[in-house]
């Protein structure tokens, strides 16, 4: 057993802009960094609608199905368009060379989770197979548009503020999809309206990210 005090060892210096802040800290102190970066604030912003919509449509697809589609095989159909949708929006990305920059990105995925949610509107006057494509478009351009926002904010914004971003991001991602499915599950009765109000709210957020998209490069203050 230690009787006498350990010999003293050197320790990593905290990075700049990190003085070994905990979790909580680290995540406060992101508000201050969207600050700076506007165009990351409001394209969080855009993904936590996104993220609600998919726990959203997590809900609210098989009761869809089952009430207005014809049953649990439309539901199926469904589900198998998002998972090739999802598939394909990341091999389109791995395997593409050139750069996609986030300003586009931001206007795809809106339109694909708008198109889906359309879609969810008009399903009493749509074929199913229309439906899941309209899933399938959207869970491709999320899918996509997803790996081009991370690559966006972690080239744009200087790597000392990684840490704290990356937090809200996490938190964003985290938070959105079970409040989705929460709403999912407690509207029932009026999914139309909000569907109708996910696919405002995506349309005024998308517009602005894209217009914000790449205003700010990364550079050392």
């Amino acid at each position: 057993r230690r009787t006498r005090p350990a010999p003293e060892t050197a320790t990593a210096a905290p990075a700049d802009g990190d003085d070994g802040d905990g979790e909580g800290d680290r995540f406060r102190d992101a508000f201050a960094v969207m600050a700076r970066f506007p165009w990351f604030g409001v394209g969080m912003a855009l993904w936590f609608v996104v993220s609600l919509g998919i726990g959203l449509t997590a809900v609210a697809g098989p009761v869809i199905a089952v009430e207005s589609l014809g049953g649990t095989g439309a539901w199926s159909v469904l589900a198998t368009c998002l998972a090739i949708g999802s598939l394909l929006g990341s091999l389109s990305v791995i395997s593409a060379s050139k750069q996609h920059p986030w300003r586009a990105a931001a206007i795809v995925v809106t339109l694909g989770a708008v198109l889906q949610f359309t879609a969810l509107i008009l399903r009493d006057q749509l074929p199913t197979l229309v439906i899941g494509a309209s899933f399938a478009l959207c869970a491709l351009a999320t899918a996509a548009c997803g790996i081009v926002w991370d690559t966006a904010y972690q080239s744009e914004i200087p790597e000392r503020y990684l840490s704290r971003v990356g937090s809200v991001d996490n938190f964003v991602n985290a938070v959105g999809v079970p409040l989705g499915m929460l709403a999912g599950g407690l509207l029932t009765r009026h999914y139309d309206a909000v569907f109708l109000t996910v696919c405002v709210l995506l349309v005024l957020l998308g517009l602005p990210a894209a217009r914000l998209a790449g205003r700010e490069r990364k550079t050392s203050p």
